[in-house]
């Protein structure tokens, strides 16, 4: 297992992956993406979308299939908790499935509530397009 930072070279890559699970493409403009390995391929994507100063969005966490079971997505997400960190942005958001909230909250990750936190219009519009765009319930948390 490894993890590497993506570069303009895996964009494709990471877009077709993104399309597969449904979620929006990176372009890395304004983000960080990680991409984890397995017995040296490609097995996984997350991202760190960069809202404001304050501001970040973990999101885009996928495992391929081939490489579930493996601990993977906690490698990643553990990553990307540290490089959020790093950046020092006064909130860190996620918006995961609901079945996935425990998961999360081993990370550091507590759910807020829109209409009682302070919370960036940009994560509120994400978090409403995604209650609307997926078949599950989503979740809205902080780190």
């Amino acid at each position: 297992m490894g993890i590497i930072l993506a570069t303009e070279k895996n964009v494709e890559w990471i877009n077709n992956q993104y399309k597969i699970a449904g979620f929006i493409p990176s372009d890395l403009k304004n983000e960080i993406v990680a991409i984890v390995t397995y017995n040296g391929k490609n097995a996984g994507i997350g991202r760190l979308v960069q809202i404001d100063k304050d501001n970040l969005e973990m999101g885009g966490i996928y495992i391929l299939p081939a490489y579930r079971g493996h601990k993977l997505a906690g490698e990643l997400v553990s990553f990307l908790v540290k490089e959020a960190k790093k950046i020092d942005a006064a909130n860190v958001y996620c918006i995961p499935f609901d079945n996935l909230g425990n998961f999360y909250k081993k990370y550091g990750f507590k759910e807020v509530r829109p209409q009682e936190d302070d919370i960036h219009e940009a994560i509120i519009n994400k978090y409403n397009w995604c209650l609307q765009e997926y078949d599950k319930n989503v979740l809205l948390f902080r780190l």
